[in-house]
């Protein structure tokens, strides 16, 4: 979600990793996986390898921060064990995201290997088997980014898996029929405002300082031309909709979109709803007040009502960490199907 990768690098990825399998491993692990949300286990020969340049460059690429976000924050925080303790501890085979990293200079060739749900459900596993360092640094910096996309897929997946057991069904039926698209919807949010073609939730967290606020909204006009997903007016009519129904505390404030710090993101994708959309990363602040976060938001056609809609999730969460909860959004919003309603 947050880099954007060679689609024929992940194609040739999926390719040489068809016909692999993690050696001496048994698939189809039944125990629910572990480990924090946006974490990655790392597991190398030796404490000695992860104290080097290999430690160096995988925790540069899988720990880099995220360009989408207004304090730092990583794009996965990594776990480490050596292969020793990895292999006599059934505890660890259980986390959720694991990259393995096995030097062996008796390979007879370098490759790589994945594999789904090999010790638990759901798990990501990726290993690189090289002969030497230098062809372990070929296999890791042509595949990356490939391996971050597997990562966050996995996390989505899960992320929904949770989703599932605790689903607002009233809720979500109730969005269904209005907006003609059926997500998954977690207990806890709330209406705060409704129009004709506008709804805004909210799940809000009471806390010792400020309140955290998880904000989801959908939107919808007719569609009449690709210009609905031109990158300014996907703003334009952001702003246009936040300034009508998303005000702030202070009299006359209202949401809108930041653009003079880090200026919005967009990237198109095919994985949404199994069709054509927009995906926008960015900022939002408050006009008239002093409140803002990340926002995330997905634009596409419902083709069974010609309408053009748009899904957002805004987090507010000042001075604290925001990536779990944009990552619930993210998974929220990536479970949506049309519905017959």
């Amino acid at each position: 979600m947050y880099r954007l990768i060679s689609f024929f690098s992940f194609l040739s990825l999926i390719f040489i990793i068809s016909s692999c399998t993690i050696s001496n491993s048994k698939s189809g692990g039944s125990d629910h996986s572990g480990g924090k949300t946006n974490e990655i286990l790392v597991v190398t020969n030796t404490d000695v390898m992860w104290r080097g340049v290999i430690g160096e460059a995988v925790t540069g690429f899988f720990g880099s921060l995220r360009d989408d976000l207004p304090q730092p924050e990583p794009l996965f925080s990594l776990a480490y064990t050596n292969e020793p303790q990895f292999n006599s501890t059934k505890i660890l085979k259980k986390h959720h995201n694991i990259f393995v990293v096995n030097i062996d200079p008796k390979l007879s060739k370098s490759f790589i290997e994945t594999k789904e749900d090999l010790w638990s459900v759901p798990q990501r596993v990726v290993k690189i088997n090289a002969k030497d360092q230098e062809e372990f640094f070929l296999l890791f910096n042509e595949y990356k980014e490939a391996f971050l996309k597997m990562f966050d897929d996995l996390e989505i997946k899960r992320t929904q898996k949770t989703l599932k057991l605790g689903e607002d069904v009233m809720m979500s039926q109730k969005l269904a029929k209005k907006f003609g698209i059926k997500l998954l919807l977690p207990a806890g949010f709330q209406v705060v405002k409704e129009g004709k073609d506008f709804a805004w939730l909210r799940q809000s967290v009471s806390k010792t300082s400020q309140d955290l606020q998880v904000n989801f909204m959908i939107y919808t006009y007719p569609y009449t031309d690709t210009n609905a997903f031109n990158p300014d007016r996907i703003i334009a009519v952001r702003d246009s909709v936040c300034k009508e129904y998303v005000s702030g505390p202070s009299e006359s404030s209202y949401v809108k979109t930041a653009t003079k710090v880090i200026p919005p993101v967009f990237n198109e994708t095919g994985d949404l709803i199994d069709g054509y959309a927009v995906e926008t990363m960015g900022l939002w602040e408050l006009e008239g007040d002093f409140m803002g976060g990340p926002f995330l938001s997905y634009t596409f056609v419902n083709p069974n009502r010609q309408e053009v809609v748009t899904m957002e999730g805004f987090i507010y969460n000042p001075n604290n960490k925001k990536a779990v909860y944009l990552r619930q959004v993210e998974a929220m919003m990536k479970s949506v199907v049309f519905s017959e309603e």
